[in-house]
């Protein structure tokens, strides 16, 4: 979080999501999806359904949800670098 802070990007991510509480939380941001394999990405949706740009990680059920380019980006897993050179195309979809 302090990263996010000293690069400019604080006010655009929220770290933490709460269940109940999306459109709340995505109103002003991109989603990042850096997730460890898992069945399905709710969160993902949620994000789509208050049109917030994603970043997910290219992993499981994911890219069946995200259209790469359409939808979101797609990033290897564990690439830091893929992760935040997304990251910053997503900020510019947001201005």
């Amino acid at each position: 979080e302090a990263l996010a802070q000293r690069i400019g990007l604080g006010a655009c991510i929220a770290f933490r999501l709460f269940a109940g509480q999306p459109r709340i939380l995505l109103a002003r941001a991109a989603l990042l999806f850096q997730a460890c394999p898992q069945g399905f990405g709710l969160a993902l949706l949620e994000a789509m359904l208050c049109e917030r740009p994603l970043v997910a990680s290219s992993v499981s059920s994911i890219p069946e949800i995200v259209a790469e380019g359409l939808t979101g980006l797609l990033v290897p897993p564990d690439d830091v670098a893929a992760l935040a050179a997304a990251t910053l195309a997503a900020r510019l979809l947001l201005n």
